[in-house]
């Protein structure tokens, strides 16, 4: 240590000194920023809250309190909910935290844009808001979302991360809630420079559990600037997602599912330019399927008919819409239809059902589809069908063979009751069918069959009219009188033949009116004096 006279001097004191007031004064700006951003933060959330508000149509945004951090320039807005002006009861959305920040590594690259993280987002959606909003003339999309998340931020948001959240939907009725949990979702470079046609620069990632043991998995790459709407290509896995959730929905269609899981693996693309669908594989198991046949949906079978028909020709050969599917599976599942519009009323159902169609596109030049089914009719016909498929513009060609085998027609009563008002006590039933249609052209025949046919009994029959055992037991003799001897079968069998060529109709509908009326218009004719066939 010098000494100077009565000075002494010390270079390693001297710059202790200067680091304490430096960093003395440094707290002090710290402490005073802090001071600012906590008196500025009220300011900001009434601003943030009143500018979002300006930018949405039909929904209104709270913002419980704001953060803002001066240090990294993030911002905090916490328990935001935002709700449907016409349906306030519970709010659309909420989000516990959403936290706006500068990316610095972007910032590193002379790029001035921000993240946002969402934390907890609770997405609630019911039955009431739909109907909201399929009465609103605009869509949902042109509501201003963006425009107010730019608002909660103003910088260009580069990336998003939502973690921890869940999506909700309730619909009427005592039914479980569609809910996917556990939701993580990232979205990267949104703001990228405009790219060309199907190019799509912005990777994202989801994942989250669909219904409590669901797993989904969505992974790609999407164009946030494309036009008129944004891009998107990628790959989604769903696995044991279960079935009966969605009965809420099914019913409306007069569809009730019980059970059942579904596993499906596969990739999508949907561009302004371009839509494709490739479905690796979707695998159904141990479901339970029935549609109720009303004198409502009866009627409306017709348009639904036709519009199907105009979705058919419209995606049929397009080079924009590339559709295809490699492998369905159906297993272990029973499909059923209960006519609830004639009267009596029945149901009929194919039970121990799998399923198999391969090779299913939308393009003609590709290999048919072909598809096989087996199961039980009515709980006890062996049932074998086999289909070829080859998509077109008016509805394909076709090859089908359906047998049925060996029915137990005591099960079929209520059938028989409607189309041929009897009932039986022992009998078969079997059933054949074989069509063709190629090149507009029908060709083929359907053929049902009765064997050892009891349509009376005293005993089970003591409780009916007069009127109606002596009908039964016309049946039951015109049965024996029309007996294939080698056989003892009584069979009819109806020729098909002739073209289908009209715009209003397309081969699915053809062909299934002709085996239905065929099916069921041989249960009353085929005890009538109809000649019989080998």
């Amino acid at each position: 240590m010098l000494r100077l006279g009565r000075w002494n001097w010390s270079p390693g004191l001297n710059v202790r000194r200067r680091w304490l007031w430096a960093g003395g004064v440094l707290v002090a700006i710290l402490a005073l920023a802090y001071a600012v951003a906590f008196m500025l933060d009220e300011p900001i959330r009434r601003t943030i809250e009143r500018n979002m508000n300006a930018r949405l149509d039909g929904y209104t945004v709270r913002l419980g309190s704001a953060d803002f951090h001066p240090i990294n320039f993030a911002l905090d807005l916490n328990d935001v909910t935002i709700e449907q002006d016409a349906n306030p009861d519970r709010p659309v959305i909420y989000i516990e935290q959403m936290t706006g920040s500068v990316q610095w590594r972007a910032l590193l690259r002379g790029r001035l844009v921000g993240d946002i993280l969402i934390q907890r987002l609770s997405l609630y959606v019911n039955v009431n808001h739909l109907q909201r909003e399929a009465e609103d003339p605009k869509p949902v999309t042109e509501r201003g979302w963006q425009d107010a998340l730019q608002e909660a931020y103003p910088l260009t948001i580069n990336e998003i991360r939502i973690v921890d959240s869940d999506l909700t939907y309730v619909d009427r009725g005592p039914f479980k809630p569609l809910q996917v949990s556990k939701l993580n979702v990232v979205i990267e470079d949104i703001r990228n420079i405009k790219s060309e046609a199907r190019k799509y620069p912005s990777p994202f990632e989801l994942n989250g559990v669909v219904f409590e043991n669901g797993k989904l998995q969505v992974s790609g790459h999407a164009d946030f600037l494309a036009e008129p709407h944004p891009g998107l290509r990628g790959r989604v896995v769903l696995e044991n997602m279960q079935l009966g959730y969605f009965e809420p929905i099914t019913r409306r269609y007069n569809v009730v599912v019980k059970g059942g899981a579904l596993d499906l693996a596969g990739e999508l693309e949907y561009a302004p330019t371009f839509k494709a669908v490739h479905v690796e594989h979707v695998t159904l198991r141990s479901m339970n399927v029935t549609y109720v046949r009303t004198p409502t949906t009866a009627g409306a079978e017709g348009a639904v008919a036709q519009k199907t028909v105009k979705v058919a020709a419209r995606v049929a050969d397009k080079p924009e819409i590339d559709i295809r599917v490699d492998r369905v599976e159906i297993l272990d599942s029973t499909i059923a239809v209960v006519n609830e519009a004639s009267s009596p009323g029945y149901r009929m159902f194919l039970s121990n059902t799998n399923l198999r169609l391969e090779g299913l596109t939308n393009k003609s030049s590709e290999p048919p589809a072909r598809a096989t089914l087996r199961g039980k009719f009515m709980g006890s016909g062996q049932t074998e069908a086999k289909l070829v498929f080859r998509p077109g513009q008016k509805g394909g060609d076709l090859e089908l063979k359906v047998a049925i085998e060996d029915t137990n027609m005591v099960a079929m009563n209520d059938l028989l009751r409607t189309w041929g008002k009897f009932d039986v006590v022992s009998g078969q039933f079997a059933f054949y069918a074989e069509i063709t249609v190629k090149n507009g052209m029908l060709a083929g025949y359907v053929k049902p069959l009765f064997k050892n046919v009891v349509a009376y009994d005293p005993e089970q029959d003591r409780e009916k009219s007069l009127g109606r055992k002596l009908y039964e037991k016309v049946v039951e003799t015109g049965a024996k009188l029309l007996k294939n001897q080698p056989r003892r079968e009584v069979a009819t069998k109806a020729d098909l033949s002739g073209r289908i060529d009209n715009p209003q109709t397309n081969v699915w509908q053809i062909v299934g009116r002709l085996i239905q009326n065929a099916f069921f218009k041989a249960i009353g004719r085929g005890f009538e004096g109809e000649s019989a066939r080998s």
